[in-house]
């Protein structure tokens, strides 16, 4: 993945996904939100969502949550989560795991594919957020 964000594209593409709210999002293939999470890298979401915040003044996670449902929306919730900030969201993932109704499965998959990925920042995070 690229690191490098046409800053201009990103605050049209954010200006474009407002415009295609007011009409409320739609899940359909050919929605803007659709063409934006199919096509583009994670840093060019980065600074789409960044500047989509800036424009409405309101949290991404808050957005999603006004305009989606249902399967949808978790999905959702969870790529803004990995696109802001992936080892915080994995940290949950693994917390959450490891609770008594937890998911072995999910615990497992987890660690196996993201242990020499970012597994030490994953801990960091999991530190902060859980203070384990």
């Amino acid at each position: 993945e690229t690191t490098q964000v046409d800053e201009e594209l990103a605050r049209q593409d954010a200006q474009e996904l407002h415009e295609a709210e007011k009409e409320r999002w739609g899940t359909d293939r050919d929605s803007k939100l659709m063409s934006l999470i199919s096509t583009k890298s994670y840093s060019h979401l980065r600074a789409v969502f960044t500047e989509y915040e800036k424009l409405t003044q309101a949290d991404m996670i808050d957005i999603l949550k006004d305009e989606l449902s249902g399967e949808f929306l978790e999905a959702m919730l969870a790529l803004v989560k990995v696109v802001f900030y992936c080892p915080k969201f994995f940290a949950e993932r693994v917390y959450h795991a490891m609770r008594p109704r937890g998911d072995a499965a999910t615990l497992i998959r987890c660690l196996m594919t993201r242990a020499e990925a970012d597994m030490p920042l994953i801990r960091k995070a999991y530190k902060k957020t859980y203070g384990a």
